[in-house]
């Protein structure tokens, strides 16, 4: 629709793949979520001032489903305010969508042990495969993964990311890696993320052990914080 409307939401909705919603600055209280296609999603303003809140209750946005390519872009907001059990600040499921210019913070996932609790920021899981560049994750809080939680056959890449001042009730407060999961870092900065282990904590399950790549970052502890 070339009108334009209060919420994202229902303009993903109307949006055929392929389109583009361009979203004017503002703070938009809603829980966003994608799945059968592929959509660029572009702030008009700036991260500082385009903000998906999602008022302490769910996700403020959601990738689900193969559908959801590495043709999706989300660009140029802040999310904050996921609350409850699963209340990820992104949630990528099955899912490979390209993410920049992003300020991911103060998400608070509640849920206990068990799958649900990796991700506080971000959670990757069950075959997705984002790509992550020019971010700050900050001030987020989930059981496994305070910044970002990667689980189960996934990947992340990730360049030009803050992650900082997170906290993890059991292992990884910038990030949590485990069951056959590959990540790349370039140009990130991992700091003053808080849990009882490493700031990033590399799992052993599944059948591959995570694969973990690092350059030109600057990893707070350095080898002993991972």
């Amino acid at each position: 629709a070339s009108y334009p409307l209060r919420e994202i939401q229902p303009a993903v909705e109307l949006a055929a793949s392929g389109n583009t919603v361009y979203v004017a600055p503002g703070t938009y209280t809603e829980n966003v979520l994608l799945e059968g296609k592929d959509l660029s999603i572009l702030s008009t303003g700036n991260r500082d001032n385009t903000i998906i809140d999602a008022n302490g209750s769910g996700s403020p946005m959601t990738f689900y489903g193969n559908s959801v390519t590495s043709a999706t872009v989300l660009n140029g907001f802040t999310l904050q305010n996921g609350g409850g059990s699963g209340g990820y600040g992104i949630y990528c499921y099955n899912s490979s969508p390209i993410l920049v210019d992003l300020n991911i913070k103060d998400n608070t996932n509640t849920a206990p042990p068990g799958d649900e609790g990796s991700g506080g920021g971000i959670r990757v899981y069950n075959n997705a495969h984002p790509t992550l560049i020019s971010a700050q994750i900050t001030g987020n809080t989930g059981r496994y993964g305070g910044g970002i939680g990667l689980h189960y056959n996934s990947s992340l890449a990730m360049t030009n990311v803050t992650i900082a001042g997170n906290t993890a009730i059991s292992y990884g407060g910038g990030l949590y890696c485990d069951w056959n999961v590959e990540v790349s870092i370039m140009n990130s900065i991992f700091w003053n993320n808080i849990d009882p282990q490493a700031g990033i904590y590399i799992g052993t399950s599944g059948s591959t052990a995570p694969q973990l790549a690092v350059s030109y970052s600057d990893i707070e502890g350095g080898l002993d914080g991972i």
